[in-house]
């Protein structure tokens, strides 16, 4: 028992080195790319305050994030590419959070499917740092913490419903139904509104939920009834 919980202290830092080894080891020869040149040019010339009004009639949502991570942030190429590394980083922290709270019994497959969702090589842009993080990557945690806090919520709820805590896998509590709830709410807008890229795996969410049901609702119809109502 005690070795099970030094590894799983142990798998940030197995993250962070991934991500280092998969992304790191060239960051001194990259450089802005694609979209990254216009945005950098509006940062340093026009001022981060600009993004605000620019993004106002497409996605008015994300002008904010612009606003503030190039407030942070100098449009110098590294800088961005670090900051680049930490947000895979804690995009995977994330992923890692939202399927331990799906399938808390499955830490293997979690931990396997975390890592695949690192190094997945069908995502290519990780170099256009300066847009895809806060265009992509930035709501995007969001959006998988708002499936973590879903989970937690729905097992809080469940717990309220059967009274009994010791029927769930998880340490959640009656007290942790209404604050896990406003998280995944919170989440889900900051997710959900910046961009429009995310909108088409909400129904993911419902899937996500009817793995939670199922441990508790015997029956299809009534699964698929009680998830509806839940999602």
């Amino acid at each position: 028992m005690k070795t099970n919980w030094t590894f799983e202290r142990s798998i940030p830092l197995l993250f962070l080195l991934v991500t280092i080894a998969a992304y790191g080891l060239l960051l001194p020869l990259t450089g802005f790319y694609w979209d990254d040149w216009p945005f950098a040019w509006m940062a340093k010339f026009l001022g981060p305050a600009e993004f605000i009004p620019a993004f106002a009639g497409v996605r008015p949502f994300l002008g904010p994030i612009f606003f503030v991570s190039t407030s942070l942030i100098p449009p110098v190429p590294l800088y961005w590419q670090i900051f680049a590394l930490v947000i895979r980083f804690i995009a995977v922290l994330s992923a890692w959070f939202a399927l331990g709270n799906i399938w808390p019994r499955h830490k293997r497959q979690t931990l396997i499917a975390s890592l695949l969702f690192l190094v997945f090589p069908g995502y290519s842009q990780q170099w256009v740092a300066f847009t895809h993080i806060n265009q992509e990557w930035i709501p995007l945690i969001f959006y998988l913490f708002s499936f973590g806090f879903t989970a937690r919520a729905l097992r809080s709820w469940s717990v309220i419903a059967r009274n009994d805590a010791n029927s769930v896998m998880t340490k959640q509590s009656p007290a942790h139904a209404f604050p896990n709830t406003i998280y995944a709410l919170l989440c889900l807008v900051a997710g959900v509104f910046p961009t429009e890229y995310f909108v088409s795996i909400e129904p993911m969410r419902f899937l996500f939920m009817w793995v939670i049901v199922s441990e508790q609702v015997n029956g299809f119809g009534q699964r698929v009834v009680e998830t509806l109502k839940r999602w």
